[in-house]
């Protein structure tokens, strides 16, 4: 697209929202409520085709009592992604009653796949809708406006293009935030919206896969060990709670055993699950994790080799007896401007530093002689 038909499409959606959102937003929150619902209109009509489909799948399923239905839901959809609710955003519009239409919009959002729900926890479209049913019918004819006149008078290449390619391509880009310093009020929407949908890495924006920004977030423990500890022995949690208040730690006393697995376990240290020998024999134990030992870990999702690469390399050097709980597992995103956009000040040559040393000394030549002088005086 040329530059002056992504000016008129960031006018016309900011037009659109200072029409319907007026009086229930101040401007410079107009955003908050645009984008997350031009979002979710997007995703509304890429699954409007099979939508269905998709309804159709989902009584099968529950009639054949299939728990895990995920794949199939994506299969009918034709998407990464799907809603099994009743409602597409179309049927919300029609709504007369704000009380229905608020239960009704929260059972559409339930609808979608847990992958949809991490965007929808992200945007905070419940909070939304907890801060009043805030002008929902609104929020929805703005998504719903946007898109379709786009397309009535652009052609729908221009409705793709919105967000610069299609959605399960899962690219965003984020723009420097010192963009805003360039303007205020519309300027500065407009400056980030051009920047935004003439999706282009320049000095001012990147471009990077979703999972750039995700990290797993993990605790690692390592075993509790007291002196005195048997090392043949399983102690109970009564045990160890007694061991730990007469028991003092030490670095090389044994780790308390707290769990002894049936035989052909296999040994998983990553994962706690430890090849030992108990009165001889061999046994995969777990051992009683010392809390003052625990930490986290945040490892990007882009880690190469995953979770336990990155163990291998920067945690188990230091501490080969840690390992991490699975259930502790957590999935979170940031987007650290510093990181992307900060670029490091070339450091001064030593000739430069050695030439201000050589001023200095100059300018205070004979300076600590008139001290002294005036001390002795």
């Amino acid at each position: 697209m040329e530059q002056g038909q992504l000016n008129w499409i960031a006018n016309f959606i900011w037009g659109i929202a200072d029409d319907v959102l007026r009086d229930l937003y101040v401007r410079g929150k107009y955003r908050d409520v645009i984008l997350p619902m031009t979002v979710l209109r997007r995703l509304d009509a890429v699954l409007e085709p099979t939508k269905q489909a998709v309804l159709d799948m989902k009584a099968s399923l529950d009639q054949a009592k299939i728990i895990h239905q995920d794949q199939a839901l994506r299969q009918a959809a034709g998407q990464a992604f799907y809603n099994t609710s009743k409602f597409t955003l179309r049927d919300l519009k029609a709504r007369a009653s704000q009380q229905q239409l608020k239960a009704d919009f929260e059972a559409y959002l339930d609808g979608f796949s847990p992958n949809v729900q991490d965007i929808l926890e992200n945007f905070e479209f419940r909070n939304l809708l907890y801060d009043g049913a805030c002008g929902t019918g609104g929020m929805l004819t703005v998504a719903e406006d946007t898109l379709q006149q786009l397309a009535a008078q652009h052609g729908k290449q221009v409705a793709t293009h919105l967000y610069g390619q299609e959605i399960n391509a899962e690219t965003y880009a984020i723009c420097k935030a010192d963009l805003l310093l360039k303007g205020e009020g519309d300027a500065a929407d407009n400056i980030v919206g051009d920047t935004f949908l003439a999706l282009e890495e320049t000095e001012q924006s990147k471009i990077f896969p979703n999972a750039a920004f995700g990290y797993w977030k993990v605790t690692v423990e390592r075993p509790l060990r007291l002196i005195g500890v048997d090392p043949n022995h399983v102690y109970s949690p009564k045990e160890i709670k007694a061991l730990k208040e007469t028991s003092a730690r030490a670095d090389d006393a044994p780790p308390v055993i707290k769990k002894v697995h049936k035989k052909g376990t296999d040994a998983d240290p990553l994962r706690g699950l430890f090849a030992t020998t108990i009165d001889g024999k061999p046994a995969v134990v777990e051992y009683e994790p010392d809390p003052d030992l625990r930490d986290t870990e945040q490892i990007p999702l882009l880690e190469d080799g995953g979770i336990e690469a990155f163990l291998r390399r920067e945690v188990l050097p230091h501490a080969p007896d840690a390992w991490y709980v699975p259930d502790s597992l957590r999935t979170g995103y940031e987007i650290s401007f510093t990181r992307y956009f900060y670029k490091p000040q070339p450091l001064r040559t030593l000739e430069e530093i050695r030439a201000d040393i050589l001023a200095l000394e100059k300018e205070t030549e004979g300076l600590l002689d008139e001290i002294i002088g005036g001390i002795s005086r």
